[in-house]
């Protein structure tokens, strides 16, 4: 057996032009940052969406608690103006009376569909609007009537 020489040949692999090595080289870096640069602007872009929708749901919230603050200091100060006026709170009006000052503040504030006057004893004494019940009968005792 003869051993010989052998020749090692230097065939390049892929016999592409220098320009074309150039231009496949651009090319995936430009991909390679291409891809990184999407992917750092959309998880940035998320992180600011995010942001901008959680305060925007703060706002809308106290912006709805500001708006139900005022719907409950508007009826804690109607109920007191109900309490004060001379008519209802003086111990001689008759119930005809009462139910007058019910229907002048129903005209006055559509906002409310019906009022009613209690005594302390739970007894409707005059109502006005569409009544939760009827002049001269006595509510049982719950939430809003405490034994």
């Amino acid at each position: 057996m003869k051993w010989g020489k052998i020749r090692a040949s230097r065939q390049p692999i892929f016999n592409m032009t220098l320009s074309t090595k150039l231009t496949a080289l651009f090319l995936t870096i430009l991909l390679l940052f291409g891809g990184i640069s999407y992917y750092a602007i959309s998880h940035f872009q998320n992180d600011i969406l995010q942001e901008e929708v959680v305060l925007n749901l703060a706002d809308n919230a106290r912006s709805y608690l500001d708006d139900i603050d005022r719907l409950l200091e508007d009826g804690f100060n109607d109920a007191q103006y109900l309490s004060l006026h001379r008519l209802v709170s003086a111990k001689s009006a008759t119930p005809s009376q009462i139910h007058e000052v019910l229907e002048r503040f129903l005209s006055k504030n559509p906002k409310y569909v019906s009022a009613s006057y209690y005594d302390m004893s739970r007894v409707m004494i005059a109502t006005a609007g569409p009544g939760l019940g009827k002049v001269g009968e006595q509510h049982e005792p719950n939430a809003y009537w405490p034994k």
